[in-house]
């Protein structure tokens, strides 16, 4: 597993050069507060980004490891 603040830059793809960064999850009263969150950034957007959830898209493409 990453540690928190690590980042890489992904480029080569059909989509603009995008950065994932290990961050923490940050919102008070949620369940997942303090979670930690892929933070993917593309330009002037981000987004926040569960590794289950991104394991689920994953798998959802038949690219995952849990088919």
């Amino acid at each position: 597993m990453r540690k928190y603040g690590e980042r890489m830059s992904f480029s080569g793809g059909a989509e603009n050069t995008l950065s994932v960064q290990v961050s923490r999850h940050n919102c008070p009263g949620s369940l997942h507060d303090g979670d930690i969150t892929l933070r993917i950034t593309q330009g002037e957007e981000q987004v926040h980004i569960s590794p289950d959830t991104f394991q689920s898209i994953l798998d959802w493409l038949g690219h995952g490891q849990s088919q």
